[in-house]
């Protein structure tokens, strides 16, 4: 008897029904409800945690999908209306309550592990930044005044000058500068007019 061959097309490799190709490489089978129920008929009554993973290999094995995909069937979290038909009354049960109660934590559950404890609270952070505020505020408040820049009156007249920097008699007392540029060492005076190349005002 003589066999007939084929010839594969380029976009396809041939495959078995349970979804691995002939060069041994492996291609899950899209799943559909029809096998989704029939992975779960497969569940085992007495499931636990050491053959859950060995017998959903086995039947990943049969039905040529992984066992990642028959493990989330059987704990019903793909496929549910698809194998709801299998369930037990306490699966529906709870399932029933799942929907009800809706998404996220209940109330008053708390975490397994503990969270970490932050080193600040709220209300500290904003006492503190008051602090700070307060202290920018009074170093701000004991600094003396700047002085007019007297270094960019080259190019003016010597009454826009004298206006600029000491005022009508040629003095920094009336703005309060004088104090401060004597307490540097240096009058602001004699700092402003020989830049200028003005003569000293009596």
């Amino acid at each position: 008897m003589q066999s007939q061959y084929q010839t594969p097309s380029l976009h396809s490799s041939p495959s078995s029904s349970n979804g691995s190709t002939t060069h041994g490489s492996f291609r899950p089978r899209v799943l559909t409800a029809d096998l989704a129920f029939k992975i779960y008929r497969e569940i085992p009554a007495d499931l636990d945690q050491t053959s859950n993973s060995r017998k959903s290999t086995e039947v990943a094995i049969k039905y040529g999908t992984s066992p990642k995909t028959v493990r989330d069937v059987w704990s019903r979290r793909t496929w549910s209306e698809a194998t709801m038909a299998l369930w037990t009354a306490e699966e529906v049960a709870e399932r029933l309550r799942r929907r009800k109660r809706g998404p996220g934590r209940p109330v008053g559950s708390k975490d397994a592990r503990p969270r970490m404890r932050r080193c600040f609270k709220k209300e500290t952070t904003g006492a503190r930044v008051e602090q700070l505020r307060e202290v920018r505020t009074e170093v701000k408040a004991e600094q003396p005044p700047a002085p007019p820049p007297c270094a960019m009156l080259g190019g003016w007249e010597e009454g826009e000058a004298s206006r600029t920097c000491g005022g009508e008699g040629g003095h920094w007392e009336q703005d309060g500068y004088m104090n401060a540029e004597q307490e540097r060492g240096q009058g602001a005076e004699a700092g402003c007019l020989a830049m200028l190349n003005l003569p000293t005002w009596t």
